[in-house]
């Protein structure tokens, strides 16, 4: 039988699953500086309109992201200080072992 490693202490949440939450945290709030440049930048009202609009969406949104990302470092066994930060395979490996690693990797 072909037995995989679990990819957190948890068993429930993933360390990918976590570093795409905060990937995605992170593009919100890229996406709210670029969308108020382009809206500082239109040429028409409609224009500035359409970009404000897309920036106060992301408002809303960036702070869910980010605490999607928060609990579920928190819920890996992050310090909270530590939440919101990607976590790269040998942060991985130093927190929670061999037991980061899939299968296939370990290999």
């Amino acid at each position: 039988m072909n037995q995989q490693r679990p990819l957190t202490v948890s068993g429930f949440y993933s360390v990918a699953e976590y570093n795409a939450r905060v990937a995605s945290a992170q593009a919100c709030r890229a996406g709210i500086t670029a969308f108020w440049s382009k809206a500082a930048d239109a040429a028409t009202r409609e224009e500035w309109e359409h970009y404000a609009a897309a920036a106060r969406d992301m408002e809303v949104f960036a702070p869910r992201v980010e605490a999607q990302a928060r609990r579920l470092g928190l819920a890996l066994g992050l310090p909270l200080e530590r939440c919101g930060q990607l976590l790269s395979l040998s942060e991985c490996e130093a927190l929670f072992g061999s037991a980061c690693l899939p299968e296939c990797e370990a290999a």
